[in-house]
């Protein structure tokens, strides 16, 4: 089991540092280029980069940037509800995440832990 563990730490340590040099290679400045370039690629990756190794200002500007690009698709909304929700910005949070249930196309556990969150974050209110 000791084995396994240290395996598995390694394994985090690398995934993590991957995750911040691919970061290191995409500037939040080209975020809006990428809009305009339809290149969804790009901010997917840096978005769930930064979600990845607790970064939740840069998945906030990636994932508000997937929200214009494909403003029907609900996972982007429930991303950037996430990272707001990471922040304590509740008023952001709660907005996503009523985008990411009125545009749907999450998993129904996606929607249970949105509609979970909604309620705790609008208790606070």
């Amino acid at each position: 089991r000791k084995e396994s563990s240290a395996a598995s730490d390694v394994y985090k340590r690398q995934a993590k540092s991957r995750f911040e040099e691919a970061l290191s290679v995409m500037p939040e400045a080209f975020n809006q280029q990428a809009v305009k370039e339809q290149r969804s690629d790009y901010l997917i990756i840096m978005g769930t980069a930064a979600q990845a190794i607790n970064k939740p200002e840069v998945a906030i500007s990636a994932f508000s940037a997937m929200t214009a690009l494909q403003p029907q698709n609900g996972k982007w909304w429930l991303a950037l509800g996430a990272n707001y929700d990471q922040l304590g910005q509740n008023g952001e949070a709660i907005n996503a995440f009523e985008a990411a249930l009125a545009q749907g196309g999450v998993s129904p556990a996606s929607k249970q832990y949105v509609i979970e969150r909604l309620n705790a974050l609008k208790e606070v209110r």
